[in-house]
């Protein structure tokens, strides 16, 4: 089910959780701390943060019995991540909630902190990249700059979910809001190899609107209405996988 989330397979996914619900006994905690976690990330991704509290709590009480720390620190690093997502996404729409931005940099120290108490650094990196984006939606350009150049030399990531030119798109972003336009237009070059399509919707998205807001700031950065349009496709699909999540989390009400 976890893997079907990744590939965005939500029917496939649903399933999968159905059948882990039926077949797993209360007592058998890995399975049941992955159910849960993967409850909680789809609720989290979906914007349900009271559910998404609920699988959480389950998922880690299940952990915590079976001593297993590492599906702990996934957990950590998973709800703050899917919460990010979510989050870039709400900047994009125009309905940012500053005190859910407070709420992912403690859930970001959480894990940042637990994979230090642990010595598990499977994470480390990835946590760096969501702190870097975190500093982008609290507009405080040259952190992210600096976090995103840190990324770029440590690595490596999963090809699925990372590549250099999403990051030189991030950076030229953050230039050109501080009004470096040169600087911007150097990292801009990057994003005609970029292949967004190879992301998820959310991450389609939220590069689709640093386009649309390049463009507005200067000609350079390509027509403003192309952006647009291409946005505004992107916000129709991925409103369309959103409603899929809800749909499918109604079956599974705690």
């Amino acid at each position: 089910s976890h893997l079907e989330f990744e590939n965005s397979l939500f029917e496939e996914m649903f399933r999968s959780l159905r059948l882990a619900r039926e077949n797993a006994t209360e007592g058998d905690h890995p399975s049941q701390t992955r159910y849960c976690m993967v409850l909680c990330e789809v609720s989290v991704l979906s914007g349900k943060k009271d559910l998404g509290q609920f699988w959480f709590m389950r998922a880690r009480d299940h952990a915590l019995h079976d001593g297993d720390q590492a599906s702990i620190d996934g957990l950590l690093y998973n709800k703050a991540a899917f919460g990010l997502a979510w989050l870039r996404v709400e900047k994009c729409l125009g309905r940012l909630d500053k005190e859910a931005i407070q709420r992912l940099k403690f859930e970001l120290s959480s894990s940042r902190n637990y994979q230090t108490l642990t010595q598990i650094k499977a994470m480390a990196e990835q946590v760096t990249l969501c702190e870097a984006r975190l500093s982008i939606l609290e507009e405080d350009y040259p952190s992210a700059i600096h976090q995103l150049n840190t990324v770029r030399d440590r690595g490596p990531f999963a090809e699925y979910n990372f590549s250099q030119e999403y990051i030189d798109l991030e950076i030229a972003f953050c230039h050109a809001k501080l009004g470096q336009l040169n600087q911007a237009a150097i990292h801009f070059k990057s994003y005609g190899e970029l292949s967004i399509q190879r992301f998820d919707i959310d991450e389609q998205l939220v590069a689709l609107w640093m386009v649309r807001e390049l463009s507005r700031i200067d000609a350079v950065f390509g027509d403003t209405p192309k952006a647009e349009a291409e946005l505004q496709s992107a916000i129709v699909i991925y409103s369309d996988h959103i409603a899929q999540l809800k749909a499918g989390l109604d079956g599974f009400t705690p």
